[in-house]
């Protein structure tokens, strides 16, 4: 994780009730089924997607989504309109949760089909890096920055997917190079290496006191 001051601002324009959090290994189904559904509504739509942090992660590792995981994660390519997604997201039962974009247009689009969040990441071209944007407290944003890829379409945990064709590398850049190995004390914005907090001067102080939680081993 790096830190810089100057705010992108990103604007949250819709944003529903959110569901009790789950653990996906306690709706492994309902989880294996809103990846194929958001995979299907991403390809009716035209758009280039590929699965991506701890989804790709948890299927490349151990040939399952993350027990312990909580969503199911895809990053798409920018697309000028994402009317399409959208309507291909609401035809198969997927509802939007949470909508947001910036002065570039759509950074991420947040639904859930039954208990399970799908995250929606679109990823722009930044020079030699990719990289998504979105929200973090209430004024700042997250950075996360992708290796440029290659898609192939594999099939993993019995489900035909869109996977980066360097999955291991990339997956390198996203966690480290000990990505293999298990890990039992994560957070989402602090833990990654290819995460960069653009923190808004007001939120300074909040973010030091869950860098400083986090460090103790609090929850941040």
């Amino acid at each position: 994780m790096r830190l810089r001051a100057g705010p992108r601002p990103i604007a949250t324009r819709f944003s529903g009730p959110h569901p009790r959090r789950i653990r996906l290994e306690d709706v492994p189904g309902e989880a294996r089924d809103a990846l194929r559904l958001g995979i299907e509504a991403l390809a009716e739509a035209g758009a280039t997607a590929w699965v991506t942090y701890g989804t790709l992660l948890g299927l490349v590792r151990e040939g399952r989504l993350l027990p312990h995981d909580n969503d199911v994660d895809i990053a798409v390519m920018p697309v000028a309109d994402d009317a399409p997604i959208r309507s291909a997201m609401a035809a198969r039962g997927l509802t939007l949760l949470v909508d947001q974009a910036d002065s570039v247009g759509t950074s991420k689009l947040k639904f859930v089909h039954g208990p399970v969040v799908l995250d929606l990441f679109f990823v722009r071209e930044e020079g030699e890096m990719w990289a998504d944007y979105c929200t973090l407290m209430k004024l700042s944003v997250l950075r996360s920055t992708h290796p440029p890829v290659a898609i192939e379409t594999r099939v993993l945990d019995g489900l035909t997917l869109p996977v980066p064709r360097d999955a291991e590398a990339y997956l390198a850049h996203l966690y480290g190079p000990a990505w293999k190995q298990p890990v039992t004390r994560w957070n989402w914005y602090l833990s990654p290496p290819n995460a960069e907090i653009i923190v808004h001067w007001a939120e300074l102080p909040r973010l030091g006191e869950k860098v400083w939680r986090w460090k103790r081993g609090r929850r941040p």
